[in-house]
């Protein structure tokens, strides 16, 4: 027992962390529970923690893991997140690869829409992803996409680009291998490489070692797709604007969730797509700055601030003004109306379907 959490079974494990499916005894709910030793962490880890437990407290976005609670315990930092019961995109991709089968347009078109709705909340309030991939893709018992993994994301100024080279090489965008910077849409790259890739069942890109497949990713082109999966042109099409080495011809996350063909195979409602994008980004009050408040606190202190701003408002994150030279002193914390979502309009119930090729 983790105070009131019951583990159930380990579902993942990292560098510096394990997650588990536990069950909360007073609700009798089911949660995922990562715990991060904090004694493991430098000082930049223990930022970038703080930074995704601040995400995830501040998400009101349905296609992003939502946040329930946090705490420390002997050097152990608790974070409790919603449990997607259907597994992760990267597991189904290995599960579809092994027994020669393949995705159904229609899953794959509402996954590609609902990470770019929870992208273009992202971006909206200046958060890049930076480590957008298969095996951080999640979905809950609906088959509805749930964005993870936050911990290395991170505020961008406006008008300003950044130049740490982090993330998952397969995934990596060619400016993140530079030195002339990148901005959001660096994950769109990132969202590319995954649809070629359940489109596929292989990445666009690999190589036996990093430094050869920087070299691949910022000099060759991307392999066609098959020219035997339906509507190959359309995906082509879409796979090419996604994978364009320049990095400002690359489509934003709303142009991606809006695009008429996604959506056509889908069956989304283009009314449900506006309505989810304008709900998740309506602010009613700006109240606190609170990064800039926790910001030289100590991290147990930094999380207790978190939680009882949490405990007393719906928080999001605002539209952002940057200092040019400021990464998070100026990021800020907004009270929010309280806002419902039309989540459940969309029922999938079923396994993905599948495509016979």
């Amino acid at each position: 027992m983790i105070r009131n959490y019951r583990i159930l079974n380990k579902i993942g494990s990292g560098s510096y962390s394990t997650v588990y499916k536990a069950e909360n005894i007073s609700n009798n709910q089911i949660y995922a529970l990562k715990d991060i030793f904090l004694h493991n962490l430098s000082d930049k880890e223990k930022e970038q923690l703080v930074m995704e437990v601040c995400i995830q407290k501040c998400n009101t976005n349905p296609f992003i893991i939502k946040y329930i609670d946090s705490f420390i315990i002997d050097e152990h930092v608790y974070i409790v997140s919603e449990y997607a019961e259907n597994g992760d995109l990267q597991s189904l991709i290995n599960n579809y690869k092994k027994n020669n089968k393949y995705f159904n347009n229609s899953f794959i078109s509402k996954t590609i829409i609902q990470i770019s709705i929870g992208l273009s909340y992202l971006h909206k309030y200046h958060i890049v992803h930076r480590d957008l991939k298969p095996s951080n893709i999640f979905y809950d018992n609906n088959w509805d996409v749930k964005i993870g993994d936050l911990g290395i994301a991170k505020f961008f100024p406006d008008n300003n680009l950044m130049h740490s080279c982090i993330g998952s090489p397969l995934y990596m965008s060619p400016e993140t291998f530079s030195d002339n910077g990148y901005n959001e849409l660096t994950d769109i790259w990132s969202l590319g490489c995954i649809l070629y890739n359940i489109l596929t069942l292989n990445p666009p890109f690999n190589a036996t070692n990093l430094l050869k497949l920087a070299y691949i990713i910022n000099n060759e082109n991307v392999k066609s797709i098959p020219n035997n999966i339906l509507y190959y042109n359309e995906w082509q099409n879409i796979i090419n604007s996604l994978l364009n080495k320049k990095i400002d011809n690359r489509p934003s996350a709303i142009n991606i969730a809006q695009n008429k063909f996604l959506i056509k195979l889908s069956g989304i409602n283009i009314n449900y797509i506006n309505n989810i994008i304008n709900k998740s980004n309506l602010i009613q009050e700006n109240i606190k700055n609170i990064y800039s408040d926790i910001s030289s606190s100590s991290i147990d202190n930094k999380l207790s601030k978190i939680n009882e701003f949490h405990l007393k408002y719906s928080i999001t994150l605002p539209p952002l003004k940057f200092n040019k030279f400021k990464r998070y002193s100026d990021s800020a914390l907004y009270k929010l109306s309280s806002l419902t979502h039309p989540y459940n309009d969309l029922s999938y119930n079923i396994l993905p379907p599948l495509s016979h090729r």
